[in-house]
C-alpha cells in the first residue's frame, strides 16, 4: 500500500514539475489558471524508524473552486498510519475560503499486520489569506463511523480541532 502511495505521489510531482510554467506572472488577475498544483513535505526519518510525510494536490475547477486529494503517512514506534481525503475548497472574496470533504484513515499495529483500524472522517474548515505570502486556516474534523475492529486499543477523540498556518 505504501508503495502504491509512493508511486502515485512521485507520478504527481513530476507531472506537475512538467506542467508548471517557469515565467513569472506580470498579469495580477483574478482569474485562475487551470494547473495542477502539488504540495508536499517529510521529515527526516527518526532514531526508531519514526516517519511523517504528507502531500497534498489541488486543481481549480473554477475561478472560485478547488478540488483537493491529500495523503499522509505516519509511523511510530508501535503503529503506522496512512490517511488519504478529498476536500473541495471554495473562495469567498479573494482572501478568504472555505473547505469541506471526507477523508479516510488507516492504522495498523507494526507487530502484528492484521490488526487495523479504518476510520472516516468529515471535515470542515476556514482559511484566511492575511498576505500573498501568509495565510491561517482552522479546522474541525468529526469521525462519521466506528470501527469494526477496535483491536489497538485507540484511546482518541472523535472529534478534533486544529488551526494551521501556512507561509
Amino acid at each position: 500500500m505504501i508503495r502504491i502511495y509512493f508511486k502515485c505521489f512521485m507520478f504527481l510531482v513530476c507531472a506537475s514539475g512538467f506542467s508548471q510554467d517557469s515565467e513569472k506572472e506580470t498579469n495580477k488577475e483574478t482569474t485562475k489558471e487551470k494547473k495542477l498544483y502539488v504540495d508536499a513535505f517529510s521529515f527526516p526519518e527518526g532514531m526508531n524508524g519514526e516517519a511523517y510525510k504528507g502531500f497534498t494536490l489541488s486543481y481549480p475547477i473554477s475561478s472560485k473552486l478547488d478540488a483537493q486529494l491529500g495523503g499522509m503517512y505516519n509511523k511510530t514506534f508501535s503503529s503506522e498510519l496512512i490517511r488519504s481525503s478529498f476536500m473541495l475548497k471554495w473562495y469567498t472574496r479573494e482572501s478568504l475560503h472555505l473547505r469541506s470533504g471526507l477523508e479516510r484513515e488507516y492504522e495498523s499495529n507494526i507487530f502484528s499486520n492484521q490488526q487495523y483500524i479504518e476510520r472516516n472522517h468529515f471535515n470542515l474548515g476556514v482559511g484566511y489569506k492575511l498576505k500573498p505570502d501568509f495565510s491561517l486556516e482552522v479546522g474541525y474534523r468529526q469521525q462519521i463511523n466506528s470501527p469494526s475492529q477496535q483491536k489497538i486499543n485507540f484511546q482518541g477523540s472523535k472529534k478534533a480541532l486544529s488551526v494551521r498556518a501556512k507561509f
